[in-house]
């Protein structure tokens, strides 16, 4: 049994175990200043510096960009205590989250997070803060992106009321993501009411 066990650790990348590490770091180095006190919610730290995590993860980026993403969205439940959304600081949030895609620029779920997730707070600015996110972020890549601030133009409408908004994400989309692959996106306008219709293939936003 025992060789068998040392088998299977031999098999396992360095690369994942180092990644592995990087979690347990993480996890352990967030909550060791902490006070052993009763349950109670804990601020997100700043994440680490990209220089420094890329130089741990022996070329493993996408593996501890997924790492980070899974510890960020678990934050909200800590030992004993649940956080509501409007509890965290979202400055904080949008720097984890452009983290994660400067370790893997093409991976697509921090901009879900930042799109459909962390919106969903009572908070306009808080809402706000994370549509900027994803528009700053399009703005990297917009062919890879657009769908995202199309989701970001709709809740923006929708959610926030904010039809001037929801027209400059639109435009944004039209001018830079044009032939977006296999999607289709159009913007209506009307001078007594502007309204905003963004369609797209659910194919293409499962990519």
């Amino acid at each position: 049994m025992s060789q068998r066990n040392e088998r299977s650790w031999r098999s396992v990348p360095k690369s994942v175990i180092a990644a592995l590490a990087i979690a347990l770091i993480l996890e352990t180095g967030f909550q060791s200043h902490q006070p052993k006190t009763l349950a109670r919610a804990q601020a997100l730290h700043q994440p680490p510096a990209v220089s420094a995590l890329r130089l741990v993860s022996l070329g493993e980026n996408i593996a501890v960009a997924q790492l980070m993403s899974l510890y960020l969205q678990a934050f909200d439940n800590q030992p004993g205590i649940s956080i509501p959304f409007r509890e965290l600081d979202y400055g904080r949030v949008s720097d984890w989250l452009k983290t994660i895609l400067a370790l893997d620029p093409i991976g697509q779920y921090p901009l879900f997070l930042a799109s459909q997730v962390y919106p969903q707070v009572p908070d306009p600015a808080r809402t706000r803060s994370m549509f900027d996110f994803v528009y700053q972020e399009f703005l990297a890549d917009p062919a890879r992106r657009w769908r995202w601030l199309a989701h970001s133009a709709l809740a923006a409408r929708h959610r926030l009321k904010d039809n001037k908004l929801a027209l400059h994400y639109a435009n944004e989309i039209a001018r830079l993501a044009p032939h977006a692959p296999g999607c289709h996106v159009k913007c209506r306008f009307s001078y007594s009411k502007i309204s905003v219709r963004l369609r797209a293939r659910r194919s293409c936003l499962e990519r």
